[in-house]
């Protein structure tokens, strides 16, 4: 998606940093990883609601750590392996609470 922006640097999973964030020639992007979160009052400690104030697209992997403090609206990605090796089936759907 960043090379889709415009952006030519590399791009990594934020496992163990739990945020990347790049700034694309026309968005600033924040990559989570939330998979090492456990609830809801370690996202406010490392400062995520302030990531949603609307000024750049968040990417978040394990969404489901952060349910209870996400938007009312936002759209999800499902990335899933297909038949073949390299063939991947991506959904695009929108959730509203």
């Amino acid at each position: 998606m960043l090379h889709g922006l415009g952006y030519e640097g590399r791009v990594t999973s934020p496992t163990f940093a739990i945020a990347n964030e790049y700034e694309t020639p026309t968005v600033k992007v924040a990559h989570f990883d939330l998979y090492r979160i456990l609830d809801s009052e370690a996202l406010f400690e490392i400062g995520f609601d302030e990531y949603l104030d609307g000024s750049r697209i968040v990417l978040i992997e394990w969404s489901e750590n952060a349910a209870d403090v996400l938007p009312e609206a936002y759209k999800t990605v499902h990335i899933a392996y297909g038949d073949a090796d390299n063939d991947r089936r991506i959904t695009i759907g929108e959730v509203t609470v």
